[in-house]
């Protein structure tokens, strides 16, 4: 297997995600502004041309729908990891949005967990 290290790399917004950090949440509302800020930077890509229109509106919905269900009083775990799955499945194959696709399957995992 071939690894490459990318921690380095500047390719469209790449980097992007390494400022979306869940090494510090006390509890699920970091997270889900973690998830939020994922959301924020798939519209910046999608405006730089970095994502496809159809991938990142569609992986925008389904992550506003987990955050709000998330932040309910009484959250469906399983709906949460359904959408968010569907989000992550969205954009997993868009190179240029990896660093997004890893943030975002690290903070389902964490949010899931604190659920």
């Amino acid at each position: 297997m071939v690894k490459v290290d990318m921690r380095n790399s500047t390719v469209g917004v790449m980097n992007v995600a390494d400022t979306i950090s869940f090494g510090n949440v006390q509890n699920k509302f970091d997270v889900i502004s973690g998830i939020d800020a994922i959301r924020t930077n798939l519209r910046k890509a999608q405006e730089d041309g970095d994502i496809s229109k159809e991938k990142s509106d569609f992986a925008q919905a389904k992550i506003l729908e987990a955050t709000q269900e998330a932040k309910s009083a009484s959250p469906d775990k399983h709906r949460v990891r359904s959408l968010l799955t569907a989000a992550t499945e969205a954009i997993k194959d868009t190179v240029s949005v990896a660093t997004l696709f890893e943030a975002l399957t690290k903070g389902t995992g964490l949010l899931l967990s604190l659920l």
